[in-house]
């Protein structure tokens, strides 16, 4: 990777890339990167790294809390329910 390439991906990033320690460290962590990426070998997929096999146990309902009760510490509340400042999603 040259350097121009390394600017335009700190760009993107939002790094500051004003030192040239910064730009060695980045290539060393790639050339870490490419060796994994170029392990020709076989391994066994881990999914689970503890021997513990433990089932999972059954989900059964329970009691919940009323309206009122969950009602009860909110700093605001609207036609009965919990009353936010915005949604911030997609």
């Amino acid at each position: 990777m040259d350097r121009k390439e390394f600017d335009e991906i700190c760009k993107l990033a939002r790094l500051k890339s004003d030192t040239e320690d910064f730009y060695e460290r980045f290539l060393d962590a790639l050339s870490v990167l490419q060796t994994v990426n170029d392990f020709d070998g076989e391994y066994i997929a881990k999914y689970n790294i503890n021997d513990c096999e433990q089932e999972p146990s059954d989900d059964l309902p329970k009691e919940g809390i009323t309206k009122d009760e969950a009602l009860l510490n909110a700093k605001r509340k609207n036609y009965g329910y919990f009353e936010i400042d915005r949604y911030v999603g997609e």
